[in-house]
């Protein structure tokens, strides 16, 4: 091997353990959605990127009473209780097969792509995790900090969304906003599911029973939405 050669090779070799070390340095800042679609579609699309429209479950959590909590505590104790909770959720969510799209504030959006009622039922479990967590903190209870659950399953866009350089590949559509919707009217402690999600966690675990609430209107919902109410 010739002198070329070898300093080509190293050259190449130095590229390639740089790429590798920006790569693991970011990954706790990008959501495991874009790292899991970004492999997907490389390999079946090189490197180009599509939206598509795919029926999943989602699953969005919000801390209530969080905003007092954090005004009366200093910067250290909030951030270190956001940071176990984020844990505890991502660990729930990753369990059972499912990916935390993203973190709003104190709120987390996660996305449950499996086959048949598998993903609502995954999504149930990874919601009912999340709460005993808060339930079970010290912290969170000393505070008075509780947890809202809601569920959706239906017809989401996943794509790149966003303008120039700042761009993020997240689920979007009608549904996404049903989970939230769901979610903003679910007593703290319980998960509030669709019933949609409900048809097919009872398919997936029929021991599961829920108490079916009367319909409600919600914001940005055309139609009265349908939902039962999980204990956890």
């Amino acid at each position: 091997m010739g002198k070329d050669e070898f300093a080509g090779i190293s050259i190449e070799f130095n590229r390639m353990m740089t790429s590798i070390k920006a790569k693991v340095e970011l990954l706790p800042y990008v959501p495991e959605t874009v790292w899991r679609m970004a492999h997907r579609k490389a390999a079946d699309e090189g490197e180009q990127a599509a939206s598509a429209k795919k029926m999943l479950t989602v699953l969005f959590c919000d801390l209530r009473g969080f905003t007092t909590y954090s005004d009366k505590r200093q910067s250290e104790e909030v951030v270190g209780f956001l940071g176990r909770f984020f844990g505890a959720a991502s660990d729930a969510v990753s369990k059972e097969g499912g990916v935390v799209d993203k973190f709003i504030g104190d709120a987390c959006l996660a996305i449950f792509d499996l086959p048949e009622s598998a993903g609502a039922a995954a999504a149930l479990r990874a919601g009912m995790a999340i709460v005993r967590f808060v339930r079970d903190d010290a912290q969170a209870q000393e505070g008075g900090v509780g947890i809202r659950v809601g569920i959706n399953t239906g017809d989401v866009i996943l794509g790149s969304v966003g303008f120039g350089g700042r761009k993020d590949y997240t689920v979007i559509g009608a549904e996404v906003n049903k989970a939230q919707r769901l979610e903003a009217a679910c007593e703290p402690g319980t998960v509030l599911v669709s019933a949609e999600s409900y048809r097919q966690i009872r398919e997936a675990m029929p021991d599961v029973e829920g108490e079916e609430l009367p319909p409600f209107t919600a914001k940005g919902v055309a139609e009265k939405l349908i939902a039962y109410k999980i204990r956890v």
